[in-house]
């Protein structure tokens, strides 16, 4: 491919070549630093209007690139793309991104108005399993937001509704029943959300899942279940959002049981975690790093323990997840079958972010 990279001499088709290559140097494991190693040989992306490009870079290189440099790649991907569901998708990060630096109302007005533009062209019929998950995803983005109940409701119908979709294969069963515990944890309903994920655990095993099954333990009172947990997960395997989970959990189960051992591996990980995280991540590491140290100084008390619960709950878990949702191609466990089936029988999609669409924005 690299050869015939070379003597392409179009410069849409060579880029198209170089994103080809980025996917076969990411290979089934989906290994992100080969990934990013090729992707940088496009760069920069001032005038790329190949949606699949940028989707991919935001991807592998986004936790690379600053505030402004994130949301320029978001925006061209909002005007360029044709797709309604990929406009959703990413004006829900694009209202992550304000959300973060403590641009509340400005991401609210951007998550609000990217569902309801779903809303409006949406047809429940002609969905695909993939779209009805990340519609669901964004409701369930948009209740952390606002902390409103309402869309957290919402965003769990959709999910129980996308569990019952034909076209799942065991991995994508396992990711949804996954979010349905995330949500029944954001509601505050712990023997639920554990039970959805073991569950989801059955299917395959995720390091996250025990992190955040810590947390329910933890909430439930059930403080050597939690320990079990959360000693159980390789932290190597996490990505950077999935860390400070991690560390916030780990800081509130030492806190809790004022284990001197506990509490000196908390303080560890907590100040590993936050200090080139955005700010709203930022102030609750520090929280719960001073309800570990006080716990240190002073022993367990009720009252530590309360706080470092309460700093658990305001973590955004739906937040993380959208953060970490890849392109449309990797983002959901789909049976390839059934999938192959639906392109023979149904119209042919063409890409979006093709040759000759490009070359209509002047480029080519």
């Amino acid at each position: 491919m690299e050869r015939l990279r070379k003597n392409v001499h179009d410069e849409c088709w060579d880029r198209k070549l170089t994103y080809f290559q980025v996917l076969f140097a990411l290979g089934a494991n989906w290994d992100k630093a080969a990934g990013r190693r090729e992707i940088k040989k496009l760069e920069p992306f001032d005038d790329e209007t190949d949606v699949e490009i940028l989707q991919l870079y935001i991807d592998l290189c986004g936790g690379d690139l600053s505030f402004s440099s994130t949301q320029a790649i978001i925006d061209r991907i909002v005007t360029f793309t044709s797709e309604i569901i990929e406009r959703l998708h990413y004006r829900c990060l694009r209202a992550i991104n304000c959300f973060l630096i403590g641009a509340q109302e400005k991401a609210s007005v951007e998550a609000v108005e990217a569902i309801e533009e779903y809303r409006a062209a949406r047809v429940a019929a002609k969905e695909t399993t993939y779209e009805r998950h990340v519609f669901g995803e964004s409701l369930a983005l948009l209740a952390s937001i606002m902390q409103d109940a309402t869309f957290l409701d919402e965003a769990l119908a959709v999910h129980l509704d996308v569990l019952d979709a034909e076209d799942l294969n065991s991995r994508g069963q396992a990711l949804v029943q996954r979010n349905i515990g995330d949500l029944y944890r954001d509601k505050g309903d712990y023997l639920l959300a554990v039970e959805w994920y073991l569950q989801a655990t059955d299917l395959e095993r995720v390091d996250i899942v025990e992190v955040f099954l810590s947390q329910c333990y933890f909430e439930l009172g059930e403080l050597d279940n939690a320990v079990e947990s959360i000693e159980r997960v390789d932290r190597e395997q996490l990505g950077a959002a999935a860390k400070f989970d991690y560390a916030l959990a780990f800081g509130a189960i030492a806190t809790g049981s004022g284990d001197p051992q506990l509490l000196d591996r908390a303080k560890v990980l907590l100040g590993e975690v936050g200090e080139a995280a955005a700010p709203y991540f930022r102030q609750r590491r520090d929280s719960m790093l001073v309800s570990v140290v006080e716990t240190q100084i002073s022993g367990r008390s009720e009252s530590m323990t309360h706080k470092a619960r309460q700093v658990l709950k305001s973590a955004a878990t739906a937040m993380a997840r959208y953060l970490v949702l890849q392109p449309n191609f990797m983002g959901l466990g789909i049976d390839v079958g059934k999938v192959l089936d639906d392109l023979r029988t149904g119209p042919a999609k063409h890409s979006h972010g093709s040759c000759d669409s490009g070359k209509k924005e002047g480029r080519g």
